[in-house]
C-alpha cells in the first residue's frame, strides 16, 4: 500500500531502505564473459548521490521554485536529478531528446530554468544551439567525456558546462541519513508546484502543464492498488521519463521495492529483456504489437501450423475463462520451470494445454522470434499497456498465452499530462504471456 503526501515523502520511503537493491544499470565497457554487465544501485548509494546533487545545486542558488530542466534518456542520473531537485522545493521541467533545439529553446525560455542536465554532449549542443536562454546559468552533462568527433568549437560561448560525475563527488560518504536534509525534505508541501510537462503543440505551441506534488502522490496511492508488486518483481525503464505515465509508474514500482533496469534506448529492450527478465512491463501498444508481428511474420510452414493450432487451444481456453474455469480434462501441477516460469501457485491446464504449451516450446526455441517473447512471457507477471491497444493484438496475445495455459492481468493506461496521468485506469484480464 503506498500512503504519500509530497513526491518527497517517496524519495524519503525509497532511498531508506539501506542496502536493497533499487536500481540496474548498464555498463557497456565491461566484458560480459567474465561479469555481470547490469550493475545494481542500492537505496542508500542512491540517497548519498542525491544528498550530493542536491548540495551542488543549492549552492549554485538552486531553491524553492527554480526551474531545472531534465533532457534525458531513461538512466539512474534521470531520477536521482529528479529526487534532488524536488528535495530543495525547486521544480523539474523533463524534455524530451527528440525534440528540436528550436523547441528546447521555446520550453527553456518559457518555463525559465536555471539549470538544465543533459544525457550527453549531442543534447548539451542542442541547448546551446536553441538561441537565447537569459535564465539559463549552468549546463550539466550526465556522459563523462566528450566523443573523440565532437567539434571543440561547438559550445563556444555557451553558459557553464559542468559534468555530473563531478557534482556526485564525495556521494560516497553522504549516504547516511541526514537529519537536517529530511527535514528540508519534507517541509515542501502537497500544494506546492513539482513539476512542468510540456503538451506535444498539436493545437499550438507547447504549454507547459503545471502538477503539484500532492496531484502526483494522490495518483500514486490510488492507481496501484490493483497491482500485486513485490520486492520480487523488476522491470525494465525504457519509456521516456518526460512522458507522466512512465515517470508516474516508476515511482510506484520504487515505493513497492520493484527493482527498475533503465535502458537508455529502445533498440536494446530486446537484448535488456533477454538478460533483465522483467516480470513488469509498461510499454505502448506500438512494443507489443511488435511482438505479435515478429511471431506471425516469422512463422512459416510447420511453425504457421503449431501456431495456428496453440491460437486456437487459447481461443478455447479463452471462451472457457470468460464462462468460468470449467475445463473437461484438469490436471493439478505447479507451473513448471519450462519456459523459466517463475510461480509458485497452483495452476490447472487442461491436458490439450499442456501439449499445446509443449509444442510451442519445442518450435519457438528454434525460431528466431522466440528471444522476444520468450524474454518477455517467461517472466512478466505485470504488463501495463500506455494506451488502447488495437483488439487484434489483444486476441492474438490472450490466445497465444491461452494455449499455454498462462493467465496475467494486463492494466490499460492512459497518462493524461494534465490529471497528472493516472485518472483512467482500465483493468482487463488477459490470457497473456505468462
Amino acid at each position: 500500500m503506498v500512503d504519500v503526501k509530497t513526491i518527497n515523502d517517496a524519495f524519503l520511503q525509497v532511498c531508506g531502505r539501506g542496502e536493497k537493491r533499487l536500481w540496474l544499470w548498464f555498463d557497456a565497457a565491461v566484458d560480459t564473459e567474465t561479469e555481470a554487465a547490469w550493475k545494481p544501485i542500492t537505496s542508500v548509494e542512491a540517497y548519498g548521490r542525491v544528498r550530493a546533487l542536491a548540495a551542488r545545486l543549492a549552492a549554485w542558488g538552486v531553491g524553492k521554485g527554480d526551474r531545472v530542466a531534465l533532457l534525458s534518456e531513461n538512466r539512474w542520473e534521470w531520477p536521482v536529478t529528479d529526487f534532488a531537485v524536488l528535495a530543495l522545493g525547486a521544480v523539474d521541467v523533463p524534455l524530451y531528446t527528440t525534440l528540436t533545439a528550436e523547441q528546447v529553446g521555446y520550453m527553456l525560455r518559457d518555463c525559465g530554468a536555471k539549470v538544465v542536465v543533459v544525457s550527453s554532449w549531442e543534447q548539451a549542443e542542442k541547448v546551446h544551439a536553441a538561441g537565447e536562454l537569459p535564465a539559463l546559468e549552468r549546463i550539466v552533462v550526465m556522459d563523462a567525456d566528450p566523443p573523440t568527433h565532437r567539434d571543440e568549437t561547438a559550445m563556444d560561448g555557451a553558459p557553464s558546462v559542468v559534468g555530473f560525475a563531478e557534482l556526485l563527488a564525495g556521494a560516497e560518504a553522504m549516504q547516511a541519513r541526514d537529519a537536517q536534509f529530511d527535514a528540508q525534505a519534507r517541509l515542501v508541501q502537497p500544494d506546492d508546484l513539482a513539476t512542468i510537462i510540456y503538451t506535444s503543440g498539436t493545437t499550438g505551441e507547447p504549454k507547459g502543464v503545471m502538477l503539484t506534488h500532492g496531484n502526483l502522490a494522490n495518483n500514486l496511492c490510488y492507481s496501484s492498488r490493483e497491482f500485486d508488486f513485490s520486492e520480487k518483481d523488476s522491470c525494465i525503464s525504457f519509456l521516456p521519463l518526460s512522458h507522466v505515465t512512465a515517470r508516474h509508474l516508476d515511482y510506484v514500482l520504487m515505493l513497492r521495492d520493484v527493482t527498475l533496469a533503465h535502458c537508455p534506448h529502445f533498440n536494446q529492450i530486446t537484448v535488456a529483456m533477454k538478460q533483465v527478465r522483467p516480470t513488469t512491463l509498461v510499454a505502448v501498444p506500438r512494443v507489443y504489437e511488435k511482438i505479435r508481428q515478429g511471431v506471425e511474420g516469422k512463422s512459416h510452414g510447420v511453425k504457421k501450423r503449431i501456431l495456428n493450432w496453440a491460437l486456437g487451444v487459447g481461443r478455447s481456453a479463452d471462451q472457457r475463462h470468460l464462462r468460468g474455469p470449467n475445463p473437461v480434462i484438469q490436471t493439478a501441477i505447479t507451473r513448471p520451470n519450462i519456459l523459466a516460469f517463475s510461480y509458485s501457485q497452483p495452476a490447472y491446464f487442461s491436458l490439450e494445454q499442456l501439449l499445446s504449451r509443449a509444442a510451442i516450446y519445442l518450435v519457438c526455441s528454434i525460431c528466431c522470434w522466440w528471444p522476444i517473447f520468450c524474454s518477455y512471457s517467461s517472466s512478466a507477471s505485470n504488463p501495463v499497456g500506455g494506451s488502447p491497444t488495437s483488439s487484434s493484438s489483444r486476441r492474438f496475445a490472450r490466445r497465444l498465452a491461452g494455449g499455454c495455459g498462462c493467465l496475467s492481468p494486463v492494466a490499460r493506461r492512459w497518462g493524461w499530462t494534465r490529471r497528472g496521468g493516472s485518472r483512467m485506469l482500465a483493468f482487463a484480464f488477459w490470457r497473456a504471456m505468462g
